[in-house]
């Protein structure tokens, strides 16, 4: 028996390539530190409210178990959104570097099946995500001491996270094999989501009227299950996943046998019986059983709500929602398909848009390079032309929330301008540590040190680079920002001046950040094996700075000497701050931004010679 399961089990995923991936991976300490970091935070945060409320003077420890269902739902969307973002980036990740790295063409080579080889590497993946999720479930389940929260809660949360981390992970490597960019394939596989995490349950919870029903078909709301039928998703994704392994692995065996890109759109890849026989089946349904489910549930879900009783039977009413969870499933089985369709279209001609071949045209005449030529390589028209598609992109994001009326809401001008500035740095370290990477990937940094130039002219040039082309989506933020000031002061208008000022002192402030941030990128590109961890420390510790120090303040702040040193930090984010504060922040990031720069002028030789 046991011969027999292992047997079934190699046919999944090859023992010898999941363990080979899986000692890989367990040596990097990228690992280690997504599974310490994922529950040291969760762990600290819990243990930091416990300890604020339980020694709050204006807290009932009657209303201990309100508290305790915010800070599980809280914790809840924490570790779903982490998962959503981390699996799918984890798992395309793998797969690109066995293409990459021409090891997969090795083990194509051998007696394994290609299902079995793309199975042990995605599981190699996964079950360290899946490690991270069981550990978070001791800490999310101290929350029920307080109340709230019941067992079936937490073991919904946590299967719902481990649902998320395979579903995604497995659309990940699916849309891995059409690019070499990571994020491009887990941007694909995070806009499933939207449809079928968010969009579908919804659609759902309508058509039976019960609260709790985004629970049974979606893993997002693990937070609204009432009893054990929040299990139900396992059920729902389980032919998905199967799907997507169908339909991937014949494209996995003709990507590592570097067949033309053609043969994936047959229709030995995409034609099944199967989805024929489900889309016929779900289309009859539709038509003659469906509105009589919804009926039936409706009927029997309001009375239960209301309390008066209802006359629908029990016996129909489960039968209408059982009915109508089986069509969203089957919804969601022939969604999926389509959504791998149209999906791997986009990635390819996404893909091939990035990486094509830019045209040159031999200049003609004389060209003018300046004194500085780095700076006329860094500033000119294709770095801003390297930075369009990002700039389109989010301009078609700024579209959407100004068509939202989010802007109308006193606070909305203050979000946009907001999210415009944090798009603006993030763009500049993007392209400061890509094109540090470019450099050493070609060679030309070795040839840039060869120079008489001085490594000062060559580093401020390649800062200027990065920050000129973001400038104009920068200075919409901090106007959006300033204007915000006054909009917010619809809720209180006796505050006008302060909110003004607020806002104000919040866009000077931004400037110094900027700034060190991006220098800080520099000089973590240029010190790092692989530049691209600089993108990865510098976003991380950005977010830290604005969310740890006013959690600190507002956690001390019957303490002035232990708060001063939180409201220094982050003024904008924290009530009433002074000038002095500001004045002293700046300084600050003014000085950090300086320091990353001269230490990288000072070092830039010297690391040259280490990388050569």
């Amino acid at each position: 028996m046991i011969a027999r399961l292992t047997g079934a089990i190699s046919q999944v995923a090859s023992g010898a390539v999941l363990l080979r991936d899986a000692s890989r991976a367990s040596r990097r300490w990228q690992t280690y530190a997504v599974r310490a970091g994922f529950s040291a935070v969760l762990l600290t945060v819990l243990m930091l409210v416990i300890w604020t409320v339980v020694n709050a003077p204006f807290v009932d420890p009657a209303n201990l178990s309100y508290m305790g269902r915010g800070m599980f739902v809280g914790f809840a969307v924490l570790q779903i959104l982490l998962t959503t973002v981390i699996a799918p980036l984890t798992v395309a990740r793998a797969i690109i570097e066995e293409r990459e790295e021409n090891t997969a063409d090795l083990l194509m080579l051998t007696r394994l099946r290609p299902g079995s080889v793309l199975g042990g590497t995605f599981l190699a993946r996964v079950l360290v995500l899946m490690m991270v999720v069981a550990g978070a479930m001791p800490i999310l389940a101290l929350v029920v001491t307080l109340g709230g929260v019941s067992v079936v809660e937490v073991v919904s949360v946590t299967l719902h996270a481990l649902i998320s981390v395979v579903v995604l992970g497995a659309l990940g490597a699916f849309f891995a094999m059409f690019t070499r960019s990571p994020v491009l394939a887990a941007g694909a596989a995070w806009l499933y989501a939207i449809p079928s995490f968010l969009a579908l349950p919804l659609l759902y919870a309508m058509a039976v009227f019960r609260p709790d029903a985004p629970a049974h078909v979606s893993p997002l709301y693990g937070t609204a299950a009432r009893d054990w039928t929040s299990l139900l998703p396992i059920l729902v994704y389980l032919p998905v996943v199967h799907l997507v392994f169908r339909v991937t692995t014949p494209v996995f065996e003709l990507r590592m046998s570097r067949a033309r890109l053609s043969r994936v759109f047959t229709g030995k890849v995409w034609a099944s019986r199967l989805i024929l026989v489900v889309f016929i089946l779900t289309l009859i349904y539709m038509f003659t059983l469906l509105p009589f489910s919804i009926a039936a549930s409706w009927g029997y879900n309001i009375g239960q709500t209301t309390g008066s009783g209802s006359n629908v039977p029990w016996l129909v009413g489960w039968g209408g929602l059982f009915g109508v969870w089986l069509f969203a499933a089957a919804a969601n089985y022939l969604m999926t398909w389509a959504y791998m369709r149209i999906g791997m279209d986009m990635v390819i001609s996404t893909d091939a848009y990035i990486a094509r071949p830019r045209n040159t045209k031999e200049r003609k005449g004389r060209v003018k390079i300046g004194r500085n030529p780095v700076l006329w390589r860094e500033v000119n028209w294709r770095s801003f032309r390297l930075v369009f598609p990002a700039l389109a992109s989010w301009g078609l994001v700024l579209i959407l929330l100004f068509q939202s009326g989010m802007w109308v809401i006193p606070g909305g001008l203050i979000f946009v301008g907001t999210a415009n500035m944090l798009a603006a740095v993030s763009l500049s370290v993007w392209m400061l540590v890509g094109n540090v990477e470019r450099e050493r990937r070609e060679g030309t940094l070795e040839i840039l040190l060869t120079t008489t130039m001085s490594s000062w002219r060559i580093l401020w040039a390649k800062v200027a680079g990065a920050m000129l082309p973001t400038t104009p989506l920068f200075l919409l933020g901090t106007l959006l920002l300033v204007l915000g000031g006054p909009h917010l002061a619809l809720i209180s208008p006796r505050h006008t001046a302060y909110f003004l000022a607020m806002t104000v002192g919040a866009a000077v402030w931004s400037l110094p950040l900027w700034f060190a941030v991006v220098n800080s990128s520099l000089l973590l590109a240029l010190r790092l094996p692989k530049p691209r961890m600089a993108q990865i420390l510098v976003f991380s510790g950005l977010g830290t700075f604005l969310v740890v120090p006013p959690v600190f303040r507002w956690i001390v702040r019957d303490h002035w000497l232990l708060a001063a040193p939180f409201r220094i930090l982050t003024p904008p984010l924290v009530p009433k701050p002074h000038w002095w504060e500001f004045a002293l922040s700046m300084s600050g990031m003014t000085f950090v931004g300086l320091f990353c720069l001269f230490f990288s002028v000072w070092r830039l030789r010297h690391w040259g010679a280490d990388r050569a």
